[in-house]
C-alpha cells in the first residue's frame, strides 16, 4: 500500500533534466493549468513533506490526483528512459510486435521480433532473449504459417543455449553473493581452511 510520502520522495529523487522532461511532456496536450501540474509543481516546491496545505489547496480530489500524478510521472520516466536505454527500447520493440500481431500484421511483427532479438543478444540479456524465444514459437502455430522442422529445432537449441546461459549466470551470481557475505564476517585471509572452501566453491 502506498504511504502519503512516496509522491514526495519520488519528485524529490527525480533530476532536474527528469523533472523538465516531464513537465514539457505533460503540456504537449495544451493542458498548463491542470490539477496534477499543479500538484507537481506544488510537491517539488516543498523541502520536508506536508500535507495540511495541499490539503487545503487540492481538497477532496488530494488521494486521486496524488496517485494520478504519481502514475504520471511512471510513465512519462519510462519515456524518457527509454531514449537512452537500450533495455527499454528491446522491451518496447517487443511490446510494439505483439500489437502487430494482435492486428494481423505478422510480417511487420516479425520484423520487430528479431530487431528485439538482435538488441537483447547485444545486451546479452538471457532473460528477454527467452521471451523472445517464446513469443517466437508461439507465434508460429497461432497464425497458421507453412512451420519447418529445421525452423523449430533451430527455435529449440536456441532455448537451450539460452537456459545454460541463464543458469551459468545465475550460479555465478549466488556465488557472488557468498562471497560478499562472507567477507562481511570476521576471517583471515591467511585462514587455509577458508581459503580452500572459497577455490571448490569458484571451481563448481
Amino acid at each position: 500500500m502506498r504511504s502519503k510520502e512516496d509522491l514526495f520522495h519520488l519528485v524529490q529523487a527525480m533530476s532536474k533534466s527528469e523533472k523538465r522532461y516531464f513537465v514539457l511532456d505533460a503540456k504537449k496536450g495544451g493542458r498548463t493549468d491542470s490539477r496534477y501540474l499543479n500538484l507537481f509543481d506544488a510537491v517539488n516546491d516543498m523541502e520536508e513533506y506536508d500535507e495540511e496545505p495541499l490539503k487545503k489547496r487540492f481538497a477532496a480530489n488530494l488521494s486521486s490526483d496524488k496517485a494520478y500524478l504519481y502514475e504520471a510521472i511512471l510513465r512519462s520516466m519510462r519515456d524518457y528512459r527509454s531514449q537512452s536505454s537500450k533495455a527499454a527500447q528491446v522491451k518496447e520493440r517487443l511490446m510494439d510486435a505483439r500489437y502487430l500481431y494482435e492486428r494481423g500484421l505478422y510480417d511487420q511483427s516479425t520484423e520487430r521480433i528479431s530487431e528485439a532479438k538482435a538488441m537483447a543478444a547485444e545486451l546479452e540479456d538471457q532473460f528477454t532473449l527467452l521471451e523472445i524465444n517464446r513469443e517466437e514459437q508461439v507465434s508460429l502455430f497461432d497464425r497458421r504459417a507453412r512451420v519447418q522442422l529445421e525452423h523449430i529445432e533451430k527455435l529449440n537449441e536456441e532455448r537451450e543455449r539460452t537456459l545454460r546461459a541463464i543458469d551459468e549466470e545465475l550460479r555465478y551470481l549466488d556465488l557472488y553473493y557468498r562471497l560478499l557475505l562472507e567477507l562481511h564476517k570476521d576471517f583471515n585471509l591467511n585462514d587455509e581452511k577458508w581459503i580452500e572452501s572459497m577455490k571448490k566453491a569458484t571451481s563448481t
